[in-house]
């Protein structure tokens, strides 16, 4: 394996345990813990919207997609794609460890019947590769801009009648 992939993954492993330990620091019997596991569990019942799906999966998914374009801002589409799959997987299959952790009853959002919850896993899925994929684009555009590659760095050509 190449040092960028050992980076990439790195990168990964660090997140997933932040999220665990956020997740762990939840389920706690703390003052703070109990404060912060309302505002994580808060929705609104009319849109079912709530703040944890920010916390769980949009988040991450900026921090990690962010690290993959600046980091391997030269893999190829494939790769950059392999490694996008890898981590949404990754950050999908951590949702039922969030629930275990935080405990069944408290959570709202988890899905209820099987239908639900392949309904529930396939939007998720989904989702985080259309936003990795979006985020590892920009961090690869703003590698380029700082290595100086890339299309808003090239002189546009003369014309022969001086202007631009």
């Amino acid at each position: 394996m190449r040092p960028k992939e050992i980076k990439i993954i790195a990168v990964f492993l660090l997140v997933a345990t932040f999220q665990l330990a956020w997740h762990w620091f939840l389920s706690m019997r703390f003052h703070v813990s109990e404060i912060l596991l309302r505002f994580y569990l808060g929705h609104n019942s009319d849109s079912q919207k709530g703040v944890s799906g920010y916390l769980d999966l949009a988040l991450p998914v900026c921090i990690l997609g962010i690290s993959l374009g600046r980091i391997g801002w030269r893999f190829s589409i494939l790769r950059t794609f392999c490694l996008v799959l890898f981590m949404a997987i990754g950050l999908n299959g951590m949702l039922p460890l969030y629930m275990i952790i935080i405990g069944p009853t408290n959570v709202w959002w988890w899905p209820q019947t099987g239908d639900e919850m392949v309904a529930f896993f396939f939007k998720n899925f989904f989702q985080t590769i259309a936003l990795l994929g979006v985020c590892a684009y920009g961090g690869r555009g703003w590698s380029e801009y700082l290595h100086g590659e890339g299309e808003w760095n090239k002189v546009p050509p003369k014309t022969h009648d001086g202007s631009k």
